[in-house]
């Protein structure tokens, strides 16, 4: 089969390829990881390290002697740990029937329009895939206090872990601190504010106080339908007609105005591809959770150089690479012509980490504490 169409000759030029997988790339430049994460200096070892503080808080002097030898204050206790960095990575097929189909639409009106379009979403797909993951591990991160990778989140790959090292003392449970613990779906016997309140007091008693709470928009919705929350809203409102409605915007008034950290929503949804059917996960955000942590970055990705860019890989007519994301992700077009085939692969070594675990508090609400 002979490819002598413009569709056909952007794939594998080089300079056409990255104009296209640049513009798709910046719809990402305000994607969910990157509130969180920054990349990390990449680097050829896929071995890495983390460094975490355990304290910011100095000690006072000590009154001493005129002449007498100062007194060690200690440092900051540090931690480093080290793992291994895994691959990321997917892919998109052109096959004989696409290029059929392609070919038949250089006979209509919309021929050109049609081809692009198809070449522009392949190319997001693979790049909007990678990105997903990222989002994917940094928010089970966060929830779980680990990234866990396993059949479910990712049937088509291999198993992965990573303990980010949150202190078990900061994964608190529905009603630790209360005399009646309780999870929050019970709705006689919870208290979801009081739960909130004395989550951000312990960070505060432990010198670690945290900047905002981060809330699926399923958790947010079911908290503010909360009879202990509408109950302490009205409360708050001076208001004696126990029936009144109670919106969201005025439960997030009321805490504002109570000075607890703002809550933030998220709401992340993502597939995996299963059998050659698109399968929804539900492990990114866990809906379950409340985690407090500072505003800003909590962390780096740890990257590795692409093998392609460290063995010196030359592009050729039939196999063209391109790199976005300052080199961190390699993109590979690929022409088969026996099969008649030509493939879209994406691949970066990746993995989230965070620097400052003892700042951060995750609550779960749906067990009672013991």
């Amino acid at each position: 089969m002979v490819r002598n169409s413009e569709f056909y000759s952007i794939l594998t030029d080089v300079a056409e390829l990255t104009k296209i997988v640049n513009n798709v790339n910046a719809q990402f430049d305000n994607t969910a990881w990157r509130s969180f994460m920054q990349w990390d200096v990449p680097q050829i070892d896929l071995t890495f390290g983390v460094l975490s503080k355990d304290y910011d808080i100095s000690p006072m002097a000590a009154v001493i002697d005129t002449n007498a030898p100062k007194p060690d204050l200690g440092g900051n206790g540090i931690n480093m740990y080290y793992d291994s960095m895994p691959s990321i990575g997917g892919k998109v097929t052109f096959t004989k029937n696409d290029f059929r189909n392609i070919a038949a639409l250089q006979n209509t009106a919309l021929g050109d329009s049609q081809m692009v379009d198809k070449l522009w979403s392949s190319v997001d797909r693979v790049i909007r895939g990678a990105h997903n993951r990222l989002n994917q591990m940094v928010f089970s991160g966060l929830t779980n206090g680990s990234i866990v990778i396993n059949a479910t989140n990712n049937p088509s790959g291999i198993p992965f872990s990573l303990d980010l090292r949150i202190p078990a003392g900061q994964k608190l449970k529905a009603g630790f601190n209360q005399s009646t613990k309780a999870a929050w779906s019970d709705g006689t016997n919870s208290d979801p504010v009081q739960d909130l309140i004395d989550m951000y007091q312990k960070s505060v008693t432990d010198k670690h106080p945290f900047g905002m709470y981060l809330m699926s928009l399923a958790k947010w919705n079911s908290f503010c339908a909360h009879p202990k929350v509408k109950s302490w809203v009205r409360n708050r409102m001076d208001s004696s007609n126990a029936n009144r409605a109670i919106a969201p915007q005025e439960v997030q008034r009321e805490l504002d105005m109570f000075y607890l950290p703002p809550i933030v929503i998220l709401e992340q949804s993502y597939t995996q591809m299963v059998d050659g059917r698109q399968v929804a996960i539900t492990d990114g955000f866990d809906e379950d959770f409340v985690v407090g942590c500072p505003i800003g970055y909590l962390g780096t990705i740890k990257n590795a150089i692409p093998a392609s860019i460290l063995a010196g890989v030359p592009s050729t007519p039939d196999a063209a690479f391109t790199y976005l994301e300052q080199n961190r992700f390699a993109l590979l077009s690929l022409w088969d012509a026996q099969t008649i085939k030509h493939t879209l692969e994406l691949e970066a070594v990746a993995v989230p980490t965070i620097n400052v675990p003892f700042d951060i508090y995750t609550l779960d609400t749906a067990t009672a504490a013991s």
